[in-house]
């Protein structure tokens, strides 16, 4: 998928902060989370109480949710081995992580982000073992123009899913049932940026109705709804 189109800043109302260290936010969690939910637009705070949760018999497709911050070091360690893997980021190289600590970072600006309205995480967790083995990243039209120049700017996502987990059809059940909630919210316009390349991202956007309309650029295509 597009290098990088989110970024690792964290800024609210367009002011840089420092996020606080992981021992930090499992002692202030709510107090920090009350002090973001105070600073947005009234209509985001409404878009905030309904999250989407998809489930099936052995996976849960998730925002951020309190209980996370529970688990906070392992979906880190979850976070930085998807992200650490050859055959995950060959599309996605702008998310290549090294030293956990950027998957730290990564989740810190993504926690923040899901509560400015830049953007927002699906975490695709097991059931058993609470270990998450992939994302869906919903990138806002604010966020896009900022990295793309297209006709259009829609809603974008990005998606991964460890390796080991490939080839089962995870992606391709998951994704359409994604996308129908987000069109119950009135978030219908969609797109992605796909490498020819990568059959089986492809596949997946087909089989969630997105179609090729154009050329990216000199080698990645522009997929919409």
């Amino acid at each position: 998928m597009r290098p990088p189109i989110s970024g690792w800043r964290i800024t609210i109302t367009g002011k840089t902060i420092p996020f606080p260290s992981i021992s930090k936010i499992a002692r202030r969690y709510e107090l920090f989370l009350v002090s973001i939910v105070n600073s947005l637009p009234l209509n985001f705070k409404r878009h905030m109480t309904q999250p989407i949760l998809i489930e099936t018999e052995d996976l849960l497709l998730h925002s951020f949710r309190a209980e996370d911050m529970k688990r906070f070091d392992s979906l880190t360690r979850d976070i930085h081995q998807l992200f650490g893997q050859h055959s995950t980021t060959t599309f996605l190289p702008h998310k290549k992580l090294s030293p956990i600590q950027q998957a730290e970072t990564l989740l810190q600006t993504a926690l923040i982000n899901q509560h400015n309205g830049n953007g927002q995480w699906y975490f695709i967790t097991q059931k058993k073992g609470q270990r998450t083995i992939g994302m869906i990243e919903l990138i806002t039209p604010k966020i896009a123009r900022q990295h793309y120049q297209l006709d259009c700017y829609p809603h974008f996502i990005e998606f991964c899913l460890s390796s080991e987990h490939t080839g089962k059809g995870i992606m391709g059940r998951l994704l359409p049932r994604l996308l129908e909630k987000l069109k119950q919210k009135g978030i219908d316009k969609i797109g992605a940026v796909a490498h020819p390349k990568n059959h089986s991202a492809v596949r997946v956007l087909y089989k969630s109705g997105l179609i090729k309309k154009a050329s990216f650029d000199s080698i990645q295509h522009v997929y919409y709804n």
